[in-house]
């Protein structure tokens, strides 16, 4: 296994927080885990959502389950959209997140105290749509969308708001992991190597601190060193991550 001691500056919210587990569906759909004579049988346990944004309002199924779920987040909204789902924390309202986001987004340090992201599309490209499994455990969850900017957030910036609860464990069953991702303190715990094709990732969070995990693939050219620059470096994305 490889530490790599990582130091990233985000746009928006890190994605994986203290409370929330990720398994990062990587171009498949992620299989339970349990043994192999049970895994059609346990497929179903885990429950399958879908949102919309449509660019003027969050289309969310009426019962939203809580626990393990597959999310299916869907851009109609016809141009490159900045989407999130955050789980409010005990006390904390929507209007207090909204306020808060519209006026300082990059203000993370007191966004984090409001909220647990649990979901970032930065972008959410027009017409498509990213699935992930993530626990969202039960609680109050508040959606934002945002047009799409390169760099830091923009305050000011129109926020479409949306929110939901999920009162009810659900989802228990956890996919079964290909790769095992540890965000620990501002270390990385990765393998060594990582094998080409689908695949589901689990990214925890083990560590005192708020963290963020994002998965980049440079272009052609590109050195670790490049990309390590890119990453930690305030503004517009650098050449290793323009397609």
């Amino acid at each position: 296994m490889k530490v790599n001691k990582i130091k990233f500056i985000s746009k928006r919210v890190a994605l994986a927080t203290t409370a929330v587990t990720l398994f990062a569906n990587l171009a498949a759909c992620a299989a339970p885990s349990a043994a192999p004579a049970n895994k059609a049988a346990l497929a179903t346990a885990i429950p399958e959502v879908t949102i919309e944004f449509n660019g003027k309002e969050f289309k969310v199924p009426n019962d939203m389950p809580g626990g393990i779920v597959a999310i299916t987040m869907k851009n109609t909204a016809g141009k490159p959209m900045d989407i999130g789902i955050e789980r409010l924390h005990p006390g904390k309202t929507v209007d207090e997140f909204a306020k808060m986001i519209q006026a300082t987004p990059d203000d993370f340090a007191g966004l984090i105290k409001v909220v647990d992201t649990v979901l970032n599309m930065t972008p959410g490209e027009p017409g498509k749509s990213d699935r992930v499994v993530v626990d969202l455990k039960t609680g109050e969850f508040v959606l934002d969308a945002t047009d799409h900017v390169e760099g830091p957030p923009v305050a000011g910036a129109k926020y479409i708001i949306g929110s939901f609860k999920a009162e009810k464990l659900v989802g228990t069953v956890e996919p079964n992991a290909d790769v095992m991702m540890e965000l620990k303190d501002f270390a990385l715990i990765s393998p060594d190597e990582v094998k080409a094709g689908k695949q589901v990732w689990r990214v925890s969070n083990t560590g005192n601190q708020w963290h963020m995990f994002f998965i980049a693939k440079p272009n052609s050219g590109a050195t670790p060193e490049d990309v390590a620059k890119a990453a930690s470096t305030e503004g517009p994305p650098l050449a290793p991550f323009r397609g």
